[in-house]
Parts: structure tokens; C-alpha cells; sequence
């Protein structure tokens, strides 16, 4: 079938061409002397990963907690059971420095609202503060201390 053909479908041929990229065709109808055309496209878009930013959270970390639980850590066996290998001496001691912490200070999903907020570094806490209190003072309607407050 060349791209460019006019033809009647019928609805099995209609179900079984959908699986290719395109399916174009011509509607027999009684009601025009005039065809129908009509022409189905497949989307090739593929899906976008939505990524997900983690950041550390803070709110409940303890340093001294932390330090505790570091220090009682047996560094001298995991040194012992790999001496003669450095590429695994490390990564026993990554892995049991990155699970303390993990556990004292976890990773947590910001939104992209957020993320995009924290990726302008110019734009300090002061300023992000000052910016909520001049949205809220504009949807109050207070017009004077809204120009007060702007400039």
C-alpha cells in the first residue's frame, strides 16, 4: 500500500493495521459522494522519567548521637578481614559509614517546586521569606502596604 492510496477499510483490517507507526484510509459512507479521510498516528514520545531530588533531612540529626554510634563501630575488625585488599578495605568501610548515615540522617523527596528553589543559589532564605511575605501582603489587597512593602 503505497502512503498516498485511497481505499475502503473495514473494521477488522482497521484493528489489525493500528500496530504499525501510521494507518491512513479512506471511509465509505452513504451519506457524501465524497470520501472520508482519515489518518492514525502512533505516538513515538517515550516516557519521561520523572527524576525525584532527595536532599539530606537535618531536622532530627544529633551530632553527638552520631559521633556515639561511630565510635563504638569495631573499625579494627573490618580492617583485619580485609588488609590485603584496599578496593574492599573501602568499601566496607563506605558502606557501614553510609548506613550510620542513612540512619541518623535520612534521605528525603523534595518536590520539584522545591528543587527548583534550591538550585538558584542567589536566592538566599531572607529573600525566599521576603518573597512569601510580598505574595501574601499582594493577595490581601492592602494596596498601600503592598507598595510600601515592594519598594
Amino acid at each position: 500500500m503505497s502512503m498516498w492510496s485511497s481505499r475502503a477499510v473495514n473494521s477488522s483490517e482497521l484493528e489489525s493495521q493500528c500496530n504499525n507507526k501510521y494507518f491512513y484510509s479512506n471511509i465509505v459512507s452513504d451519506i457524501s459522494d465524497h470520501f472520508s479521510q482519515f489518518c492514525i498516528l502512533k505516538s513515538v514520545k517515550d516516557k519521561v522519567k520523572v527524576n525525584k531530588f532527595k536532599v539530606r533531612n537535618f531536622l532530627q540529626f544529633s551530632a553527638d548521637c552520631f559521633n556515639t554510634e561511630v565510635s563504638q563501630v569495631d573499625w579494627k575488625a573490618i580492617v583485619e578481614t580485609n588488609s590485603c585488599n584496599v578496593n574492599k578495605l573501602f568499601s566496607s568501610f563506605y558502606n557501614k559509614f553510609n548506613k550510620l548515615v542513612n540512619k541518623h540522617v535520612p534521605m528525603k523527596i523534595i518536590s520539584n517546586r522545591k528543587a527548583k528553589q534550591l538550585s538558584k543559589l542567589w536566592i538566599t532564605q531572607g529573600l525566599r521569606t521576603s518573597i512569601k511575605i510580598k505574595n501574601k501582603l499582594s493577595a490581601s489587597g492592602d494596596v498601600s502596604k503592598f507598595k510600601t512593602y515592594r519598594n
